[in-house]
């Protein structure tokens, strides 16, 4: 039977969230039965919070309703019940939480991204265990997606003891930037920044990553462009998800 993970990215507390969930679950749900008939598959509602303060809403459909307990009591075996997960990042310690080294990574690359103390997260990995290249390399594009501007030799200056990451940074740092200047564009660091997210963006959507001849003949309002609508069609993504 297949399965849905209905993921919602926040920023922001929604008092209404449960119920915004139950839209995306009917319109799911709906769209199964309408292509596929019964049996309709499991969806799980996760809520993934980057915000600044804690989550304060119930996760729970039925604590929406304000019903008096002899009501409540006889109304609620009738009334949509359900529970959405939610991963709340402002209360995530990478110290304390139980989670694998990879997974640990990503979620306090995550919060540190929404909190822009990317710096601090570099500096962070650094003490950490031996790590795949690519999960390196991923991380470092998703930091420079969500920071475009982010210092790379700051960055670099605190590493000094760790000469494999800190490679690893300027390495790609500087690929991006040397191919924006070998296109002999006056804005060469802008548009190798661009260029890296755009590539980044594609991986993480699973669709075909551009090559480098694919995009060396577009402008930094081009490849921009191009960035903005990935980012619509993987939001979009996400709520179908």
């Amino acid at each position: 039977m297949p399965r849905n993970l209905l993921s919602e990215h926040q920023t922001t507390v929604d008092e209404l969230m449960p119920l915004r969930l139950l839209n995306y679950i009917l319109e799911i749900l709906r769209t199964h039965a309408e292509t596929h008939g019964r049996p309709l598959p499991p969806v799980l509602p996760l809520v993934l919070h980057q915000g600044p303060d804690r989550w304060t809403v119930s996760p729970c459909f039925e604590d929406l309703f304000a019903l008096p307990a002899p009501l409540a009591e006889a109304l609620m075996p009738y009334l949509p019940k359900f529970r959405h997960a939610l991963l709340d990042l402002s209360q995530f310690d990478p110290q304390r939480d139980e989670v694998n080294a990879q997974m640990r990574v990503v979620l306090h690359l995550m919060k540190m991204a929404r909190e822009k103390r990317l710096v601090e997260f570099f500096a962070w990995l650094f003490d950490q265990a031996m790590l795949p290249d690519e999960l390196l390399r991923k991380s470092l594009l998703y930091a420079l997606h969500a920071e475009p501007i982010l210092d790379l030799e700051e960055i670099a200056r605190t590493l000094e003891n760790n000469p494999k990451l800190k490679e690893e940074i300027m390495s790609t740092a500087a690929a991006l930037i040397a191919k924006g200047k070998a296109e002999g564009k006056a804005e060469g660091k802008t548009w190798g920044l661009v260029m890296g997210k755009l590539t980044f963006l594609q991986e993480m959507m699973h669709l075909p990553v551009s090559s480098d001849q694919d995009l060396e003949g577009l402008e930094v309002t081009e490849l921009e462009r191009r960035f903005r609508e990935l980012q619509r069609q993987y939001a979009e993504q996400f709520k179908r998800q």
